[in-house]
């Protein structure tokens, strides 16, 4: 069983925190009820590892500004930003059908399965580029689902905001190596909105074929 969570059944703010949805290498997400509306929301935290870190905390500022900006029914929702004694936390609206890569685990998708969510994430992708905001880690995993069949991408920490010049991290290689186009992994400063194009087809050849285009066991040096 996973180690039980210091925060879950915890309220923080306005926030009834229920449980886990995620974990990653530089944050938590919780599932939460907000108190005052009476709905279920998603909170995303820094690790407490990197809550000191004052580039992940600029990182983690910019991710929900990238989103806010953005205006689209295939992005994930901020609704707010907020400073508690339990930490910074980005409050997100919650999708309720888990994500791509749990359907695609049932192994290869049919065309006419994936092609109304692949349209989805295409119109996300050009509603975060026509107002300047490139994601930088589109994968399966953050393609987020509703019961309904709404795709609601999410998890913009790599975003980088194209119209004032202001990347959440350097230009140093970042994201996640198998979805990762070539001018990306060079970490081109000139990288744009195709590089977003080329990591969602990637997505998409995984969903179809069941695998990625090359062989991952071979080494980062050899996907790179």
């Amino acid at each position: 069983a996973p180690p039980a969570d210091p925060l879950v059944g915890v309220r923080v703010g306005e926030y009834d925190i229920r449980r886990v949805l995620g974990r990653g290498g530089m944050g938590v997400v919780y599932e939460a009820e907000d108190t005052a509306l009476g709905i279920p929301v998603a909170l995303k935290s820094i690790s407490a590892a990197f809550a000191r870190d004052a580039t992940f905390v600029r990182r983690f500022r910019t991710e929900a500004r990238a989103m806010a900006r953005v205006a689209s029914p295939h992005i994930v929702r901020v609704m707010a930003l907020r400073e508690t004694e339990h930490g910074l936390f980005i409050v997100m609206e919650y999708a309720d059908g888990g994500d791509l890569h749990a359907v695609m685990a049932n192994g290869p998708m049919a065309w006419p399965d994936l092609w109304p969510l692949l349209r989805q994430m295409l119109l996300g992708l050009e509603a975060a580029h026509t107002v300047g905001v490139v994601h930088r880690d589109i994968k399966p995993r953050n393609v987020l689902l509703t019961k309904t069949g709404t795709v609601k991408l999410t998890d913009f920490g790599l975003a980088r905001l194209q119209a004032d010049g202001d990347a959440t991290v350097t230009q140093a290689v970042a994201g996640t190596l198998a979805y990762m186009s070539p001018e990306q992994v060079r970490a081109l400063p000139t990288l744009d909105g195709r590089s977003d194009q080329f990591s969602l087809a990637l997505t998409a050849y995984e969903a179809l074929a069941g695998q990625l285009p090359f062989d991952r066991s071979a080494g980062e040096f050899s996907v790179m």
